[in-house]
């Protein structure tokens, strides 16, 4: 319980952690949608 008081008392701090932290993995899933359709559009990159 002592943590949700915690969480609490910084709201700001929490929930722009929580925005950074879907927001990298929202990106990060686009850029794998990307890339997962382009090599099965285009075939694999040459890296």
């Amino acid at each position: 319980m002592e943590h949700g008081l915690g969480m609490l008392d910084c709201p700001r701090q929490i929930s722009r952690q929580s925005i950074e932290f879907v927001f990298k993995r929202i990106s990060l899933f686009c850029i794998q949608q990307q890339t997962s359709w382009f090599v099965h559009k285009c075939g694999r990159p040459n890296l």
